[in-house]
């Protein structure tokens, strides 16, 4: 595996566990808290790749949404009051 996606794949985790944290401060719905994780872990890159005029890079890479789901619905097992 290439290191690229290794870090891809350990920055999208941290981005969605911060976002997951961030949403469950104030609520506790575990639909939102996924979005708010897809979000926090797509969103900079996503409007990265707009101001670019390039195709957005999770339509590449499709597992980032699935880690993004899978990072949030753990946090949300674990941190959930």
């Amino acid at each position: 595996m290439d290191i690229s996606i290794i870090l891809n794949i350990i920055a999208t985790i941290i981005f969605a566990v911060d976002g997951s944290l961030i949403y469950l401060q104030f609520g506790n719905s575990i639909i939102l808290t996924m979005l708010f994780a897809v979000m926090t872990s797509v969103g900079g890159g996503t409007i990265r790749d707009l101001i670019l005029k390039k195709k957005v890079f999770w339509m590449n890479t499709p597992y980032i949404i699935i880690i993004s789901v899978v990072s949030s619905l753990i946090t949300y097992k674990i941190f959930n009051k």
